[in-house]
């Protein structure tokens, strides 16, 4: 789905127009649009290129998960790789953050009680 703000997922691959009378061409469109329309901004050329990837890749981890479902062998390697390369995109186009280590500094108390027993903690009380 596009809004007036963001631009329509084109179909041009390696320059040529691709025919979106197929299942697969409209579904990478669907989710190239989607994906555009998370981004929620007009993409640069290199986010366009980052957007057809993910496209890309979520085609083939929704064809890995498909095959799963019925029963059929995965290359559960290959489906890691995928998943990892579709997370790093993601984090590149600002839309997934990248994990962190979470301690004690970072946790911010929800009240009173809750930062006395982190204090406590922390100076060994």
């Amino acid at each position: 789905m596009t809004n007036e703000h963001t631009p329509a997922f084109e179909l041009v691959v390696a320059g040529r127009k691709i025919d979106q009378r197929t299942m697969p061409a409209r579904r990478f469109k669907v989710l190239g649009s989607e994906l555009t329309t998370q981004l929620g901004r007009e993409p640069t050329a290199a986010e366009r290129i980052m957007l057809m990837s993910a496209a890309t890749l979520s085609m083939l981890l929704e064809q890995e998960t498909a095959d799963l479902l019925e029963g059929k062998a995965v290359d559960h390697e290959n489906h890691r790789k995928n998943v990892a390369a579709m997370r790093q995109l993601l984090i590149q186009l600002g839309m997934a953050k990248k994990s962190r280590d979470i301690t004690k500094s970072d946790a911010t108390p929800g009240d009173a009680f809750g930062a006395a027993i982190i204090e406590a903690n922390t100076n060994g009380i």
